[in-house]
């Protein structure tokens, strides 16, 4: 009896060990590449009125919001748009957030590796590592130089990658 309980211990333990090892060997290479540390990236951004016309611009790309102004004045500073923390065991904050201007608000989310921007009820999201800029919808590819996009007064997007 105690030997057949000896021997169903040691076996219920190999199978354990090997189990765990499995699962170590498929899921925790996924788990890190997803949520590996990846360095912090920086981008000019400007908020201002070209044209009588409300804009936001930087390197990747240059919105336009027909029908808006941002006043007088401009406001512009140097936003997160990649990077992430190592995974910790008592992780940091997700996101950044904060008002530019009146109206205009921003997020950048280490998560998705996305810097949002929020404007007269629309939203601008940039993809820094997927070299992508999403309005409305619609996806537009900075990979080749600065995308110029307007948003007319009834929400279509008009434009192309320059």
């Amino acid at each position: 009896m105690k030997r057949r309980l000896r021997v169903g211990i040691i076996v219920a333990s190999a199978v354990l060990a090997v189990c765990a090892t499995l699962l170590g060997l498929l899921v925790l290479p996924q788990l890190g590449t997803e949520r590996s540390a990846a360095p912090f990236q920086y981008m000019w951004v400007w908020f201002e009125d070209e044209g009588n016309v409300a804009t936001i611009r930087c390197d990747a790309f240059r919105v336009a919001f027909e029908g808006h102004s941002f006043g007088s004045g401009s406001r512009s500073g140097n936003y997160i748009v990649d990077g992430r923390y190592v995974p910790r065991l008592f992780g940091g904050p997700e996101s950044v957030s904060g008002q530019v201007r009146d109206g205009v608000a921003y997020e950048y989310s280490q998560r998705e590796r996305v810097l949002r921007i929020r404007y007269q009820e629309r939203e601008v999201s940039y993809s820094h590592a997927l070299k992508t800029v999403t309005v409305a919808g619609q996806q537009y590819s900075t990979a080749d130089g600065q995308v110029h996009l307007v948003i007319r007064g009834n929400g279509e997007v008009m434009g192309a990658a320059n």
